[in-house]
């Protein structure tokens, strides 16, 4: 995910003690064992963060939905499993093993705690990350700043990684709170209303999304990869454009149409409850949105579909040529791509109802199917913005339906971040009694 984007993983090369990079074999090799250490660890952090999850949604009435949440998760794993299987039968000559089995059983494992540890948002986003890269070191290039480190001290390293991971974790996390507070203090304070959604946009543009895309490139370096690596799954063709109309406009616009519940508002809902004025500062909220969503929705895609992906072609799930994968695979990895996708949403907007789940089910299912048959996230980065620009300029559509608030704060009653929400609820009962109190021992007295 956090730049995952190797590109150097093809179908069988997790289970390869020599790891060869780019078709050629480096003369220094991490040992086996360091790989073994990183693996075991990575899987006790995926259970200790999914687990902790979980319990503290059981703890506050939400283990329910968990554990739906862990079975829908394990059904759809197992059918990228058994689509990878049947894709490698025949040409697979050492037939199923017992140690085939335990991998299977372990990607299964790792993608209903990636389920769980995705509902803290974006801080579930940053951790399943820095796991998956730190489980998949030993594919790193040799020239790469990790690659590097990983062989010149195999076994310091092992600790050394979690460390800068979780530094740069902590160091971003720092510096986005502290550039946030600092632009809506200059910028919010004294300002009207209608002007608010304009700052917002530009708080979150220079505050975070811009940050991130950087920190992202930045990461994607030290592991070997560039930004054109993350864009081209498959690798770039000589002259290829990053986005090109002729190359990819039948595939826009047939995905399009599997997709289009913002854009299908206009329709639904009357023009007066989309855009109640036309005002200057529609017209800024028009431009800030725009800026908005040219980095918004790349910065997720670089997640939610290069990432992701270049982590399944390390698992051996999609083809090193996503184009080549069989549609079986294409299929149920699109799927649990659409699942986390949702998972991690839950975070923004809370939601009572079923539909906004099964909306951005779809839409996360249809970028990851476009971006496996495309090899790159054009297309999907296109989709993405034009219905994230939809979704806030017409805010009175379903983008919002079913958002619970209590008091001024939008809360989600399902998300994994339960304490948070739980305490945001009672802190506001608590208000409210406290208050109703008051007036009763006035009335008293």
């Amino acid at each position: 995910m956090l730049s995952i984007a190797l590109g150097v993983a093809g179908p069988n090369d997790s289970e390869r003690t020599n790891i060869v990079f780019y078709g050629v074999a480096g003369p220094q090799e991490i040992p086996y064992s360091a790989t073994i250490v990183r693996t075991v660890i990575a899987y006790l952090l995926l259970g200790f963060f999914g687990g902790s999850i979980l319990g503290l949604s059981i703890i506050y009435g939400f283990g329910l939905y968990m554990l739906k949440l862990s079975l829908f998760t394990a059904i759809v794993s197992s059918l990228i499993i058994v689509a990878k299987r049947l894709n490698q039968k025949g040409k697979d000559k050492s037939g199923y093993s017992w140690a085939k089995f335990g991998q299977d059983i372990g990607f299964v494992f790792k993608m209903i705690m990636t389920a769980l540890t995705l509902l803290q948002g974006v801080d579930g986003l940053f951790i399943i990350s820095a796991i998956f890269l730190y489980e998949k070191t030993h594919l790193f290039p040799e020239k790469s700043v990790i690659g590097k480190m990983a062989r010149k001290y195999p076994v310091g390293s092992v600790i050394l990684q979690l460390v800068l991971y979780a530094t740069l974790i902590s160091a971003f996390n720092f510096v986005t709170g502290v550039l946030t507070k600092v632009l809506a203090t200059m910028l919010l304070s004294g300002q009207n209303t209608a002007m608010l959604p304009v700052l917002y946009n530009i708080v979150s543009l220079l505050g975070f999304w811009l940050p991130l895309l950087g920190m992202v490139i930045m990461v994607a370096k030290m592991h070997g990869a560039s930004f054109e690596k993350l864009w081209f799954l498959n690798g770039r063709k000589k002259g290829e454009a990053y986005i090109s109309w002729k190359r990819d406009k039948f595939k826009i616009l047939i995905f399009m149409l599997t997709a289009l519940s913002a854009f299908a508002a206009p329709l639904i809902f009357s023009a007066s409850s989309i855009v109640a004025t036309i005002s200057l500062q529609t017209l800024y909220l028009l431009l800030s949105t725009v800026m908005m969503y040219a980095v918004q929705p790349l910065v997720e895609e670089l997640f939610f579909r290069s990432g992701l992906i270049h982590y399944f072609k390390s698992e051996g799930v999609v083809d090193s040529d996503t184009t080549k994968t069989n549609i079986w695979s294409k299929l149920s990895v699109s799927a649990l791509g659409g699942i986390l996708f949702a998972v991690v949403h839950q975070m923004v907007r809370g939601f009572t109802t079923l539909l906004p789940y099964l909306r951005l089910f779809a839409c996360g299912f249809s970028l990851t199917l476009i971006t496996l048959t495309t090899g790159n996230i054009a297309a999907a980065t296109l989709y993405h913005s034009l219905h994230n620009f939809c979704c806030t300029m017409f805010r009175s559509t379903f983008c919002s339906a079913g958002q619970l608030s209590i008091g001024p704060v939008d809360v989600n009653p399902v998300v994994a971040e339960t304490a948070r929400t739980v305490l945001t609820i009672k802190d506001h009962e608590r208000a409210v009694n406290s208050e109703v109190g008051t007036l009763a021992a006035a009335a008293a007295a």
